[in-house]
């Protein structure tokens, strides 16, 4: 049996970068790549996941606003990759922690600011 971590080997870096290279013009796919895959090989699943986190997020606008329309044009053109590959999906992981670790922080501070207001 394959290792779940291999669900987020090069292939599927990839794919990710090829869906924000065609929504946000300004992502750079050749870096995001090499930097991702730089030290990659011993990192476990979930270190994975938060590296390209980390990465995908150097390369995102910094207004939040814009961040939230790149990430919404991602859906539409996702590539779900090869049908065969049992491990497939594992791609999308990284782009839903994104959102959970940086868009839901965003909001949460609006809350905040909206609390401190009423």
């Amino acid at each position: 049996m394959e290792l779940m971590k291999n669900g987020l080997s090069e292939p599927a870096i990839q794919r990710i970068a090829k869906a924000f290279s065609q929504v946000y013009p300004s992502f750079n796919s050749n870096n995001f790549i090499k930097d991702v895959l730089l030290s990659y090989g011993s990192l476990e699943l979930k270190e994975r996941v938060n590296h390209i986190i980390t990465i995908l997020h150097q390369q995102m606008p910094r207004d939040f606003t814009e961040t939230v329309k790149v990430f919404k044009q991602i859906p539409v053109i996702w590539d779900r990759g090869n049908p065969d590959d049992p491990l497939r999906s594992f791609a999308v992981w990284p782009i839903n922690d994104y959102l959970i670790d940086y868009v839901l922080s965003q909001i949460q501070e609006y809350f905040d600011i909206l609390k401190q207001l009423t």
